[in-house]
């Protein structure tokens, strides 16, 4: 008992830093976040490519395999 009463506020500390440094980086760089979007959907068409070839895509997201369907519209 008397052991975790100091190590909770020591992670507390710690978890406050890192929110500390986290907030001066995104208020450094707001158009970094701007670039780095625009990135993962150029990679989500190259995932979405093989849909006529019918295979099953896996994203790191999901945890089951999206196999796609025909699109008749």
């Amino acid at each position: 008992m008397e052991t975790l009463a100091p190590t909770a506020p020591i992670k507390q500390t710690k978890r406050g830093s890192r929110t500390s440094q986290n907030n001066e980086h995104i208020s450094r760089s707001p158009a970094k976040p701007a670039t780095l979007l625009p990135r993962p959907s150029i990679g989500k068409p190259s995932t979405i490519l093989p849909q006529p070839t019918q295979k099953p895509v896996v994203l790191g997201n999901q945890m089951a395999p999206l196999v796609p369907k025909p699109i008749t519209t």
